[in-house]
């Protein structure tokens, strides 16, 4: 939790932007990772243990500000001034209940911050996106996993599986989408292009064979026929070749790989 006397900061956490200007209450969470650069500056803080106030990374924002032209923020402030004017005389014994009244105070404080309902529902939505997201944007690493979403969305391990339930889990939903990935990237650009190896290293796997295991599993067809599909769907220099079952609808293909 800090105050900024006068000067100022601004900074930068996961896709999120901030502006301290004196007198405003800014309330960070510590175990993410943020950046910030700061002007000739007074700032006091306290420095507050996540279970001391109710604070939960699932639940709440990592940050959350509370303006100083506000009542909330006005009597924020007023109180951590008082309690920093105060220190010097505080006695041993005393200690702790003021510790603990003042964590009391910015707990309920958070109550308001906590999504309910509809509200919660729609936070766990937007939270699922952005892990998506997150993931999306990350498929090229071939170590990308479970651990990259706890660390970035300060979750832990059970939360981010029941977020990915519905998809077969996290490793499921990576291993679809650098497919369809891989698809697109084969079937979208010129035959002979780029090389089947190329495109498997550089959505995040690390062995072509395996990589061509699942593709032909998921799509039916291999890669080396995928990299064979013009713009309309049809085949070009591989044209004659087909699955034995003779099951594989290449329109329907390129209608789908126009859909991505």
């Amino acid at each position: 939790m800090q105050l900024y006397r006068y000067g100022g900061s601004q900074g930068l956490l996961g896709e999120n932007s901030w502006q301290i200007a004196p007198g405003d209450i800014h309330i960070f969470d510590f175990s993410s990772e943020f950046y910030s650069t700061a002007s000739d500056s007074s700032v006091i803080g306290v420095v507050i243990p996540h279970e001391y106030i109710g604070y939960d990374p699932a639940r709440h924002p990592s940050h959350m500000v509370f303006r100083g032209n506000t009542s909330t923020g006005k009597f924020l402030t007023n109180t951590l001034l008082a309690l920093f004017g105060e220190l010097p005389n505080v006695k041993m014994e005393d200690a702790d209940d003021l510790s603990k009244g003042f964590c009391g105070l910015l707990e309920g404080l958070l109550k308001p911050q906590e999504p309910s309902g509809a509200g919660e529902r729609k936070h766990r939505e937007d939270r699922r996106n952005e892990m998506r997201s997150f993931l999306n944007r990350n498929l090229s690493d071939p170590n990308l996993g479970v651990g990259n979403l706890c660390r970035q969305f300060n979750m832990s391990r059970p939360s981010v599986y029941r977020e990915f339930a519905e998809t077969g889990g996290v490793a499921n939903y990576i291993v679809q989408r650098r497919l369809e990935r891989a698809y697109y990237q084969l079937a979208s650009v010129p035959e002979g292009a780029r090389r089947i190896k190329e495109v498997a290293y550089g959505v995040g796997f690390n062995d072509p064979a395996h990589f061509s295991r699942l593709f032909r599993r998921r799509f039916g067809i291999t890669p080396r026929q995928a990299a064979s599909l013009d713009g309309a769907g049809r085949l070009t220099r591989l044209q004659q070749e087909r699955p034995k079952n003779g099951s594989v609808n290449f329109g329907q293909l390129s209608e789908w790989l126009q859909s991505i």
